[in-house]
């Protein structure tokens, strides 16, 4: 029997290296995942697929997927060959990058250059909406941005914008929307004419894809080129075509946004002025339901009206009033926008007189109190600005109660706020009575906190209000008492140049007062002043004027550091000359209780003056009499000229108990230091000299008052005897005498040139014949004095002479200035 015939139906038999298919279905994320790592295609796309439907149901799923690893491998299958598999590929990662972990993971790896690569034109539209959609996710961290703002990213996306599909067209937008965050991507968008391409999405038929458009070019317009370039493209017209719609007022906060951008250019304004775009944001302003339209158009003004050029046109319209009725509605938004606007346009004077007149002041002093900080900020310019020089506008708004809310906004964390709260206050110091409500509410000591601000606007204005206040005695003594004095002397260092001019200046107000001047001395005003004006990079001249006032106030510190007493600087107690100070970075003047308190030392004596009427009740001012009044009295007006002096006065009573003890507290050290520098005997010789004044002329006053003078401190010496006029032996016997550094200048009975001079001074002054006092070298000093010779009284014919009085020579003679004779005397 042969073998069967084979039929037809008969299964032909496999190759033998062929596995045979087989079904598998799986319904754990686990497995399908692995199957990412096939080499099939079929599994590859099926495995991609069911992941994306998976992904999509939920963020849970989302996670799991992450924590199974599926990103690297789907990164890789957006190089597939395989259409399906790569842009099945593209639908699930763009689905996951919507999960922040998953762009955490993605930053790990190469990730962009495969994500770019969806983008090119040849792909099919499913894969260019998710690869725009990957785009747009990525977009929304800093670190991918960075990495996103070249050419070859950004090209493609703004291609995109003119894509028939919505979804790529609103992936691609949101993208840029989300990069021109960065100023470094708006150049390139605007190179790669991302400008028109954005405009022409506002013609957009789905809203969203309007506001991702409206959004890209608020940000974009923040670069002055690209505000020109809208202008040119004819943006500005269709924004405020939208505007005028009202079927999309949906849009018209986004485009009054970036017309506020746009109107910050003076081209942009006029063009909004010729095409009748202020008629559309005052209407908007006006008419619109909407609180946030109006704050927004409000903003938009604000922007417009910075330039003086186009401010006219506005006003035409009344454009104060207009955004005057916005602070009375009740919007924070709303009334920061209006409080912006207005605040700029005090800045114009023909619209600071129209605001004042019209404001309501109760309204504002309300708005400080505020929970906006930039209402605060914005209320507190305006009234900073109304203020300013305008008494009725101070009247009102302190009728008002606005010192109080004011001194409350010192203390504010921010600076421009505490700036133009402190501006208020300065312009309202102009007035006496407010002063003194500022201080009852505890302005110093606040302003003084200001000093300390790491704002140097803040400090600049914190200086200036205290000058302003530093006119009342009280405020200069809070101002000692709570440390001001010390902060403005060390603002002086400031590396601010503003800061440090205002510091100068306040402490030249402060010095013309002279407590003032001496507690700014203390805390070492002078050296640093001195420092400044020596200084070739930070010379001012205001630290020259200060300078200049503080030694006008502190006639001691003067004289020792300038060596020049000018005839309006009149000595009076408490003058001391501590010798001359030729740097006072190198040497400290110290004030008068500082050198009391000093042991006796060897080096020159402090010479005070500092009269006081003799304590004896009994003693007359009438019996004052000297051998001075029995010769004025005696002779005749000619020998008046030569009346001959008494050789010598007796020497005066030695001051008793002046020697400190070293069992003397520190506070009885300070009650006693009147008694320790007192001068009766000066006292005295003011009384004697004012029988002076009987001599008809002033020579004939100056020649007596010289010749006085030289009696008093030794009597005439001959030029060739000078060098043996012993007159340091004698004052060091009287400092050990007086056990005292400090010694009254009555009690010099042996004195030179700087004793002569100084005592000449001293009693000239009280004269009120003003002179100078110039201290020379090698311990020389001497007087200078105009004489003005008015015969008759003609002041035609009026002439002046300056002279130069011998003290020690010839007493009383008066050499004129030029003369050998004059120089013989100044200089050895």
């Amino acid at each position: 029997m042969g073998p069967k015939k084979a039929g037809k139906n008969d299964l032909k038999t496999p190759p033998l290296d062929t596995f045979d298919p087989i079904c598998v279905e799986s319904t754990t994320p686990g497995t399908v995942a692995l199957m990412l790592n096939s080499t099939e295609e079929e599994i590859l796309a099926k495995a991609c697929l069911a992941i994306y439907k998976f992904a999509e149901k939920c963020d849970a799923n989302k996670e799991d997927l992450l924590k199974l690893g599926v990103v690297s491998p789907l990164l890789k299958l957006l190089s597939h060959n395989e259409k399906t598999v790569k842009r099945n590929a593209s639908m699930v990662l763009g689905v996951l990058l919507a999960h922040h972990q998953a762009r955490q993971m993605l930053r790990t790896l190469d990730y962009l250059p495969a994500i770019v690569s969806l983008l090119t034109p040849e792909e099919d539209m499913v894969i260019k909406e998710f690869g725009s959609l990957c785009m747009s996710h990525i977009a929304k961290d800093h670190s991918s941005k960075v990495h996103m703002q070249t050419a070859d990213t950004l090209k493609p996306l703004v291609h995109f914008l003119s894509s028939p599909d919505p979804d790529v067209q609103k992936n691609s937008a949101e993208a840029l929307a989300l990069v021109l965050v960065e100023a470094e991507s708006r150049p390139l968008v605007r190179e790669l004419k991302g400008i028109p391409a954005l405009l022409n999405l506002l013609d957009a038929e789905y809203p969203v894809i309007q506001q991702l458009a409206l959004n890209a070019l608020a940000r974009i317009t923040e670069e002055v080129e690209s505000r020109l370039e809208m202008k040119e493209c004819g943006g500005q017209d269709k924004l405020i075509q939208i505007v005028n719609n009202s079927q999309l007022s949906d849009l018209h906060v986004d485009c009054l946004v970036v017309l506020q951008n746009c109107l910050a250019e003076e081209q942009c304004v006029q063009e909004l002025l010729s095409s009748g775009g202020l008629e559309t944001l005052l209407k908007a302003i006006t008419e619109s339901k909407s609180n946030e339209v109006k704050q927004a158009a409000a903003v938009a003004v604000a922007r417009a009206i910075r330039n003086p050029q186009t401010m006219p046109a506005f006003q035409e319209k009344e454009i104060e009033k207009v955004l005057l009725t916005l602070l009375s509605l009740d919007h924070d938004g709303v009334r920061a926008a209006a409080a912006e606007a207005i605040a700029v346009m005090t800045g114009y004077s023909s619209s600071k007189s129209i605001i004042a007149a019209c404001a309501d002041m109760a309204l504002l002093v309300q708005l400080l109190g505020s929970k906006m900080v930039k209402v605060q900020e914005s209320v507190a310019l305006i009234l900073a600005n109304l203020t300013c020089g305008n008494r009725s506008v101070i009247s009102l708004i302190a009728q008002e109660g606005v010192t109080e809310p004011l001194v409350n906004l010192l203390s504010h964390s921010t600076g421009a706020v505490v700036t133009n709260a402190a501006a208020v206050l300065t312009n309202m110091a102009t007035e006496g009575n407010l002063r003194t409500d500022m201080e009852q509410c505890g302005a110093v000591p606040a302003l003084i906190g200001l000093l300390q601000a790491r704002n140097f606007q803040v400090v600049r204005q914190g200086v200036l209000a205290l000058t302003a206040l530093m006119v009342d005695v009280d405020v200069r003594t809070e101002l000692c008492s709570c440390g001001g004095v010390q902060a403005l002397v060390q603002l002086l260092g400031s590396e601010d140049e503003s800061v440090m001019r205002s510091a100068a200046w306040s402490i030249t107000v402060g010095a013309a007062d002279t407590q003032t001047a001496v507690e700014f001395t203390k805390h070492g005003a002078l050296e640093v002043l001195q420092a400044l004006s020596l200084s070739h990079n930070r010379s001012s001249g205001f630290a020259q004027v200060a300078l200049q006032a503080l030694l006008n106030n502190n006639l001691p510190a003067k004289y020792s550091l300038t060596g020049v007493l000018a005839p309006t600087d009149i000595i009076s107690d408490g003058f001391y000359d501590c010798g001359p100070a030729r740097s006072l970075c190198a040497m400290k003047i110290l004030c008068l209780e500082e050198l009391a308190q000093q042991a006796v030392n060897d080096k020159r004596p402090i010479i005070v003056v500092n009269a006081l009427k003799p304590l004896d009740e009994s003693y007359d001012n009438s019996s004052v009499k000297s051998d001075l009044t029995d010769d004025l009295e005696n002779s005749s007006p000619a020998r008046q000229r030569v009346a001959k002096l008494p050789k010598q006065s007796p020497p005066p009573k030695p001051v008793q108990d002046i020697a400190p003890q070293d069992n003397v507290p520190s506070e009885v050290m300070h009650e006693s230091l009147s008694r320790i520098v007192s001068d009766s005997q000066l006292w005295v010789y003011k009384e004697e000299t004012k029988k002076l004044l009987i001599l008809k002329t002033v020579k004939e006053q100056l020649e007596a008052l010289g010749r006085y003078v030289s009696d008093k401190m030794g009597g005439p010496v001959q030029r060739e005897m000078v060098a043996c006029f012993s007159y340091e032996l004698a004052l060091m016997q009287l400092k050990q005498k007086l056990n005292s550094n400090l010694i009254p200048i009555s009690q010099i009975t042996k004195g030179s040139y700087i004793h002569r001079a100084l005592l000449f001074k001293v009693l000239a002054d009280a004269l009120h014949l003003h002179g100078t006092l110039v201290r020379g070298e090698y311990n020389r000093a001497w007087n200078e004095i105009v004489v003005v010779n008015n015969p008759k009284g003609n002041l035609l014919k009026s002439t002046s002479q300056c002279y130069v009085v011998d003290l020690m020579h010839e007493p009383g003679a008066l050499l004129q200035m030029s003369s050998p004779e004059a120089a013989m005397y100044c200089y050895i």
